[in-house]
């Protein structure tokens, strides 16, 4: 769990005091459901002079059209673009324009190659024409005026966020301007920023050994999961996006019932529920599109992939298993912890400090994302003079043991003790309270499934541990990638 969100958020937590057991008091946080279906837990903090504002949209690269990948995160990308109030001096003017830009756009994609510069000289001007209407990062001055900070957004293969922390008292100026960018929003500039997405895409994965690594293995460790294609897209498919695309997903998925809105810090609780329900209750309601049913079944067979590189050697490992709330899921917390989790952890004392033969180890539960059934995934890197398959044998080894001889008492204790702290450590800031409890309440339907997992996690023992690691990481279940000269033999090779 710890490391699933660091893949999203970085995991969060509750109070605790330093040195005492971690209580599970539960704090006085307000659920309000509009009568659309759109969702604010509101969590006030008297003392704070700030308040932070996390809006998750249940919208990922999950719910990416196949062969339009790239959709969620592209859309991300536009949701900062403005609307028909902010960032254009003349919508009207320009809203003709951009009509004529997506009539060009599209002539482009079907026309013969010796029409197709022509085309796109008409498709510069047109673009230039517009420019002379927008006016660029308008949201940004706008909460910047307000003494806002941190406003910024990601997407995931789950979700969509958006967040952005204010003074106190900026509540009605939050609420116009997210109210605006809900009913009213405008994707200006789409051409380029399609520009910009393609660049971002060479540079962390066509351009980078070990991104294109993780593609491969993902795209081989699922066989009909979503999470088979990257949060960026296929470069293919990001080249084809076009704006009336971009319309269609955002009108399929951006509705109230998919949005989670987290609002913690100093703030009147009445005056915020009344704002709230002034200026977001009657925004039309529709519904929900249906959600991809994934099942992935066990791999008869271990699946190894080789990238030829000069760049540090690498490599991963992972195995199928289910997600939240199976409690399998919280047996991998554990298991995650008892490996990797320290110093004085399984693998990092065997591979780092007992052999060294390896830089790094590191172990990750629910990658990469919750949704649906994930991996568990283990990554390292051999020191000069060793090979990705000396690094191999040795964790097989570690998890064989795992499986055959039962975990010491104290240290399943010393896991619990640590994932608990870790867990429960991080909702000092505004920002993490927020970030946390929106995530389990999109994700796992409830912020408080937070609770129950602690609870959960205390009730693992050793036979439940050693069942899990019996269960799921067998040789043959496993997807083994490796980067570098050195290629262990395959039992089926993915080049």
């Amino acid at each position: 769990m710890r490391k699933r969100v660091l893949i999203f958020l970085l995991i969060c937590s509750f109070f605790i005091l330093e040195g005492q057991l971690l209580a599970l008091d539960k704090p006085p946080i307000k659920r309000i459901a509009l009568n659309n279906g759109m969702t604010f837990l509101l969590w006030p903090r008297p003392a704070s002079p700030s308040v932070a504002y996390e809006v998750r949209v249940k919208v990922g690269s999950v719910d990416d059209p196949r062969h339009l990948t790239g959709l969620a995160h592209m859309l991300e990308h536009m949701m900062f673009k403005g609307t028909q109030a902010i960032g254009t001096s003349n919508y009207k003017k320009e809203k003709a324009l951009l009509k004529e830009i997506d009539k060009t756009a599209i002539q482009i994609q079907s026309s013969p190659s010796n029409t197709r510069n022509q085309l796109e000289e008409r498709l510069q001007k047109l673009i230039k024409k517009a420019r002379a209407y927008q006016i660029p990062n308008e949201f940004d001055r706008l909460y910047s005026q307000a003494g806002g900070i941190n406003l910024n957004a990601y997407t995931s293969a789950d979700l969509t966020s958006y967040h952005v922390t204010l003074p106190r008292g900026h509540i009605e100026l939050w609420a116009a301007i997210e109210r605006d960018r809900t009913l009213h929003p405008v994707f200006r500039e789409f051409y380029k920023e399609r520009s910009v997405v393609l660049k971002e895409r060479s540079q962390r994965v066509d351009a980078s050994d070990k991104g294109r690594l993780f593609e491969e293995f993902l795209f081989h460790a699922f066989t009909t999961s979503p999470y088979r294609f990257p949060v960026i897209g296929m470069r293919e498919d990001i080249g084809r996006l076009t704006r009336a695309d971009l319309k269609k997903f955002y009108n399929k998925y951006y509705i109230p019932a998919n949005t989670v809105v987290a609002i913690v810090g100093g703030f009147d609780p009445e005056r915020v529920i009344s704002t709230i329900r002034n200026y977001f209750d009657d925004i039309p309601t529709r519904e929900v599109a249906p959600t991809f049913v994934s099942k992935e079944d066990k791999r008869a067979l271990q699946v190894r992939i080789h990238l030829e590189s000069d760049k540090e050697p690498f490599m991963i490992m992972g195995f199928l298993k289910p997600t939240l709330p199976n409690i399998d899921d919280t047996c991998f917390d554990i298991i995650q912890e008892v490996l990797t989790g320290s110093k004085t952890s399984r693998l990092y004392n065997a591979l780092v400090t007992e052999k060294h033969i390896a830089s790094q180890i590191d172990a990750y539960n629910g990658f990469p994302g919750s949704r649906y059934d994930n991996l568990f995934v283990i990554t390292a890197s051999p020191l000069p003079g060793h090979t990705n398959k000396e690094l191999e044998e040795a964790i097989w080894e570690e998890l064989d043991k795992l499986k055959q001889e039962p975990l010491e008492e104290q240290e399943i204790k010393r896991a619990i003790k640590s994932i608990k702290k870790s867990i429960l450590s991080g909702m000092e800031t505004n920002e993490g309270a927020a970030g946390l409890i929106s995530y389990f309440e999109a994700i796992a339907g409830d912020y408080a499934y937070i609770y129950k997992n602690i609870e959960d996690i205390e009730n693992v023992d050793i036979e439940m541990i050693m069942g899990c690691a019996k269960k799921y990481l067998g040789r043959q279940q496993a997807i083994i990638g490796f980067m570098g000269k050195d290629k262990a033999s395959p039992t089926e090779m993915m080049e």
